[in-house]
């Protein structure tokens, strides 16, 4: 059974310690459910849980997913970059140990990624991966020192692919050499990088990412402490999916004594059931107070709201 649930908004401001979610609570209700026998390409099915739950919520603009979803990064992420929809994931720990060096951009411009994150070609080694001995807490701090060094969003266009901007260019780091944006104005803690090169500037200007090479970017820069809040929105699906599967009676011994065809009419059945019993205690508060109407013949007719 797969479902897709609301998870809280956030309204993150470029800070990798503070996700800035928002505090209101979101209705643990489904807004869409499949059930299918298991089939390792899960694309298609992501990405019609996506198509019918904006229809329920047409603003939706972030996936919170699976990494059983996520790993597929040529069918289900470019997609979601092209419909301008961010990805939100953890990564597969092999990746903690890939760095690559790409060359991009019609200027070739010279990066490294990691993790999805963009990175200066100069950064100094210690900061390309975090030592394998870091856990918890201690490996978050490293992601957040790092995250200042970032090449950051500077405009996404129409085809998915993002135009960035280094990090001296976004204010955050100071150097030696020249900035292209005079705009910028790093604060007083912002870390100086002393640029042995013989470049006269702090970069070649903007880089163009195309899609193809987003497969692992995400708004939030990986391993960060504001990833790791927004990550853990993902427990509002674990926790609709626990009520439904345990306390819902779809339990697998159930489902596979009763078959397919019963086992999705069970499915379908509690989730209605699940739905009317979430909101009919807000349908009676909105109508607390109402004396109720006549029918035809005179008599009162309560609202008691769904049964």
């Amino acid at each position: 059974m797969w479902c897709a649930a609301c998870a809280a908004p956030r309204k993150w401001a470029g800070d990798p310690t503070n996700a800035n979610l928002e505090d209101e609570p979101v209705p643990l209700v489904p807004l869409h459910m499949k059930l299918v026998p298991a089939d390792p390409n899960v694309a298609p099915i992501a990405r019609e849980c996506l198509e019918w739950s904006t229809k329920i919520a047409p603003n939706t603009r972030e996936v919170i997913a699976d990494p059983i979803y996520t790993m597929k990064y040529e069918s289900l992420n470019r997609r979601l970059h092209q419909e301008a929809v961010r990805v939100v994931m953890k990564l597969d720990q092999r990746e903690l140990t890939k760095i690559r060096e790409l060359m991009l951009g019609y200027n070739q411009h010279r990066l490294l990624e990691h993790c999805g994150t963009f990175l200066p070609w100069w950064l100094s080694e210690d900061l390309h991966m975090p030592d394998p001995e870091l856990k918890g807490n201690e490996r978050r701090e490293w992601y957040d020192r790092r995250a200042k060094y970032r090449f950051s969003i500077d405009e996404i266009l129409a085809d998915g692919s993002i135009r960035m901007m280094c990090p001296q260019c976004a204010g955050r780091i100071r150097s030696n050499l020249k900035t292209r944006n005079p705009k910028a104005k790093p604060s007083a803690d912002a870390p100086f990088v002393t640029r042995t090169d013989d470049a006269e500037y702090c970069c070649p200007g903007r880089v163009t990412i195309a899609v193809k090479y987003l497969d692992r970017y995400q708004s939030i820069p990986y391993g960060t402490t504001a990833h790791y809040e927004s990550c853990g929105r993902r427990n509002q699906i674990e926790n609709l999916n626990g009520i439904l599967r345990n306390k819902g009676g779809l339990e697998d011994r159930w489902c596979h004594a009763l078959g397919v065809a019963a086992r999705f009419v069970g499915s379908v059945m509690m989730c209605v059931a699940y739905l009317l019993r979430e909101t009919k205690p807000a349908w009676v508060a909105a109508n607390e107070g109402d004396e109720g109407d006549e029918d035809h013949n005179g008599a009162s007719r309560t609202r008691d709201g769904p049964d």
